[in-house]
């Protein structure tokens, strides 16, 4: 009789669970969202990836409050469920500062591209308009 409370406690915070957002389903999407910025990055989906992040640390955050609420096999089991959303956190956030490095990089070669392009314009122009002629040269 006694393991009758604690089952229906455990249903109770196991429905409570499935009941909000699934942080797997926000964690996939975030990874998502992070590809989406690696293939086109741009400020549209930046914003995206970083709405996402916000959607997984308010879940994380539930998960935490309720993590300090139960007790037993149920706080075990958000214990293990939080480590790993906690590393899928760390890891998401790596591939997306590797992601916005590998857009400045990128950035940094067009503009380096550009620089040389309006180099070679420059120096063509000036080969054109400041350079003795030979016609010039020969009168002396």
């Amino acid at each position: 009789m006694k393991r009758f409370p604690l089952l229906l406690a455990g249903i109770a915070i196991l429905i409570g669970l499935v009941s909000c957002d699934n942080p797997q389903r926000t964690v996939d999407q975030t990874r998502n969202d992070i590809q989406a910025f690696r293939a086109r990055p741009g400020a549209e989906t930046q914003e995206k990836v970083d709405k996402s992040f916000v959607r997984l640390n308010e879940e994380i955050a539930k998960l935490e409050h309720k993590e300090s609420a139960a007790s037993g096999k149920t706080r075990d089991d958000l214990d293990t469920q939080l480590a790993k959303l906690h590393s899928q956190h760390s890891d998401l956030l790596i591939d997306y500062q590797a992601a916005k490095v590998g857009k400045v990089v990128e950035d940094f070669k067009n503009t380096m591209k550009d620089i040389g392009t309006a180099a070679e314009s420059l120096q063509k122009t000036f080969q054109k308009n400041f350079q003795p002629s030979a016609s010039t040269n020969s009168g002396n």
